[in-house]
């Protein structure tokens, strides 16, 4: 029973139904201890159910380890000019992991030429087989880095997966939000939001979120709560996969917030804030998947890559510390 349990995290079965074959199986093993009249027997058999009871509580319950933070960043950076931030959906590959490391060093050698200031990230996945990929795109990069578990239990199913933020400037504060309604029961869909120190005192939140795939009314009601939740606070710019087209539901309550969805046509959004003192630039699809088979390709996903420029200018002095801080960094990555 135990190594049932323990193996349900690496064989190809629903949630639900893995969880009701092992409540199932555990039933059986009671009800033949019952059968026998024999008390060993049937401690056996109540110690199973609730083996699988505190296995389920722990994986779909309870809430540890939920939020991870990694510094990497230098501390002091002149304010930025421009900042240039992707938002991508890499897929987390469970349960099969298809060419999980060599897809996983692909995606970090592309972004390395991007030369990016934020990353924004879906299906940030962590497994015991393949690693961390937030903890190893940080590294590769030089940016700090927050990750928000969203499903899965590293410890006991050996893969879990959830949001990420990536910043080559210091992440001053993680939070993590848990998305309402939770449809289907086993599943979360969380945001995290980074609150950016882009220097001299200037800072700048930014949200990551992944709504629910299965149904547009679902995802329309968690873009609703997370509209609500955030709308008394300064966050500059909203991305992710919202599962949701443009002009649904789910854009347009962040719209009617103040953002605008700056590159409509795909279930992929980066919203940015009318208010924020970051106007855009550019904006385009990137990294984009070719074919049904992943082959070669990143992801399943598109990523929209957005170059953000003041709208109020830097002074001088201001715009001289910047272009050396921004020269210096691209030629590090190089």
């Amino acid at each position: 029973m135990a190594a049932l349990l323990w193996g349900v995290g690496y064989i190809e079965v629903p949630p639900v139904l893995g969880t009701g074959l092992l409540v199932l199986a555990g039933l059986i093993v009671a009800l033949f201890c019952l059968w026998t009249r024999r008390w060993v027997a049937i401690a056996v058999g109540a110690a199973c159910v609730a083996a699988i009871g505190v296995f389920v509580v722990d994986v779909l319950v309870l809430e540890r380890n939920v939020l991870l933070v990694g510094s990497r960043a230098e501390w002091g950076q002149p304010r930025p000019a421009a900042l240039r931030l992707l938002d991508f959906n890499v897929l987390h590959g469970y349960p099969h992991f298809p060419d999980q490391e060599a897809r996983a060093q692909r995606t970090i050698a592309r972004l390395a030429t991007l030369d990016l200031d934020v990353i924004i990230l879906q299906e940030a996945w962590r497994t015991r087989q393949h690693g961390d990929f937030v903890a190893q795109l940080g590294d590769a990069l030089g940016m700090d880095s927050a990750f928000a578990r969203a499903n899965g239990n590293l410890e006991r199913i050996g893969f879990e997966e959830g949001e990420a933020i990536l910043s080559r400037f210091p992440i001053l504060q993680a939070i993590r939000i848990q998305l309402e309604p939770r449809k289907p029961f086993f599943e979360r869909r969380v945001a995290l939001i980074g609150v950016l120190d882009l220097g001299e005192g200037e800072t700048l939140a930014v949200l990551g979120t992944h709504l629910d795939h299965r149904d547009l009314d679902t995802a329309n009601a968690q873009a609703a709560h997370l509209a609500g939740r955030i709308a008394s606070l300064p966050v500059g710019l909203v991305a992710g996969d919202l599962n949701a087209p443009s002009g649904s539901r789910a854009t347009d309550v962040f719209e009617r917030l103040g953002f605008a969805d700056i590159v409509p046509g795909g279930i992929d959004h980066v919203l940015v804030s009318k208010a924020s003192p970051w106007k855009v630039e550019t904006a385009r699809w990137v990294l984009q998947p070719s074919g049904a088979a992943l082959g070669q390709a990143l992801s399943d996903h598109p990523g929209i890559l957005v170059n953000l420029a003041r709208s109020e200018p830097l002074s001088l002095d201001e715009l001289a510390n910047s272009a050396a801080s921004n020269a210096s960094y691209a030629a590090a990555q190089r």
